[in-house]
C-alpha cells in the first residue's frame, strides 16, 4: 500500500533533529531514500548503516514484515513500489548496536522477530508497533515522540507520554496501545 505521510514524518523528524542537533550534541540529520528517483535499496541501505560514524538514532519510516508463525523472518521493506525488497533485520541490526534509539516506525516492527533480534545484537532501545497502523497516525506518533523525548530526555517517559497523549486526542484509534519499547537492562 502507498504511505502517504512518509515523506511528511520523515521531513518534520529531520527538522525536530535540526533544531537541536548543536544543543543534544547531534550531527545535522540526514534523510536517506525519500528521493523517487534514487529509492532506498537493501545496499544503499547496508551502506549508510556501515559508516564508520555511527547513527545515534535510526529512524526508518515505511513497510515491515513480521510472521508470528516465523519471527526470524522480521523484515524492513526497501525498493520500489512495484519491486519491493525485505532486508532482514538480522541484517542491518549489528550495524544498529551503537545507536542509542531504533525507532522503525512501520506496522508489526514492535513484534518478536523485531525485538529479539534488538536485544540479541545490543541494540539499547527499539521503538515499533505491535499491530498495523494508519500512515498518518504514525507521522504524528513519531513527530510527538520526538518532541517529548528532547524535553524529557528519556525514551521511556517520552513514550510514556507520547501514548498518554495519542489516547487523549483520538481515542477511536488503537495507535496508542500498538507502540511499544524495548529497551537492554544496564
Amino acid at each position: 500500500a502507498v504511505l502517504s505521510h512518509v515523506r511528511k514524518e520523515c521531513e518534520e523528524v529531520r527538522r525536530l533533529f535540526s533544531r537541536v542537533a548543536r544543543q543534544l550534541g547531534f550531527d545535522e540529520p540526514r534523510v536517506v531514500g525519500s528521493d523517487d528517483n534514487a529509492p532506498l535499496t537493501q545496499e544503499r541501505l547496508l551502506d549508510v548503516l556501515r559508516e564508520p560514524t555511527p547513527w545515534d538514532v535510526v529512524h526508518f519510516a515505511g513497510h515491515s514484515y513480521h510472521s508470528r508463525d516465523n519471527p526470524g523472518q522480521a523484515s524492513l521493506i526497501v525498493g520500489q513500489r512495484d519491486k519491493p525488497v525485505a532486508v532482514r533485520i538480522n541484517e542491518v541490526a549489528p550495524y544498529l548496536r551503537r545507536s542509542k534509539l531504533v525507532y522503525l516506525s512501520s506496522c508489526n516492527s514492535g513484534n518478536a522477530g523485531f525485538a529479539f533480534e534488538a536485544a540479541q545484537q545490543g541494540i539499547p532501545a527499539i521503538v515499533g508497533f505491535r499491530w498495523g497502523v494508519r500512515d498518518d497516525y504514525a507521522d504524528i506518533h513519531a513527530r510527538l515522540f520526538y518532541r517529548k523525548l528532547f524535553k524529557d530526555r528519556a525514551i521511556d517517559t517520552a513514550l510514556w507520554k507520547t501514548r498518554r497523549a495519542m489516547h487523549r486526542f483520538m481515542r477511536d484509534d488503537r495507535t496508542w496501545a500498538s507502540s511499544m519499547l524495548v529497551m537492554q537492562s544496564h
